[in-house]
């Protein structure tokens, strides 16, 4: 009695080990997929940039303050896709809207900052297990 109980711990314990990594790879890799980005525009009073389509906002997590047609917002967006082909979509497609870089880090977490005459986008790419988090703070100079 006392083998058969072992045994099936060992099986369980073997078992659940293997469902344990399948789905840790799996939630490694599908971030991975070779995505292709496509552009969408977001406006927000006089502010427009564009956000790769298959991101999507999270409204819970954003602010939106808006008087007098004066815009201010901390914007979530939340996606799949390689960091370093987001970061090359939104130098090519925020520049064709007008909007410079001014700065970038580059780390764990990417900081991008844009300007468009007295316009701040101000951008933070990080990632959480399969996602990719865009945090955008759009604000004036």
């Amino acid at each position: 009695m006392k083998k058969t109980k072992s045994f099936i711990f060992m099986l369980v314990l073997i078992i659940s080990s293997a469902l344990f990594y399948s789905c840790t790879e799996y939630v490694e890799n599908i971030g991975k997929k070779d995505i292709k980005f496509v552009p969408k525009t977001e406006k927000y009073g006089s502010y427009t940039f564009v956000i790769p389509a298959n991101f999507k906002l999270k409204e819970e997590s954003s602010f939106i303050y808006e008087n007098n047609g004066i815009v201010r917002a901390y914007l979530v967006y939340t996606g799949l896709g390689d960091k370093k082909k987001l970061e090359k979509f939104f130098d090519e497609y925020l520049s064709e809207q007008g909007w410079r870089k001014i700065t970038s880090l580059y780390g764990d977490v990417v900081v991008l900052g844009y300007e468009r005459g007295s316009q701040l986008l101000l951008m933070k790419i990080d990632k959480s297990l399969n996602l990719n988090i865009v945090k955008i703070m759009l604000t004036k100079k």
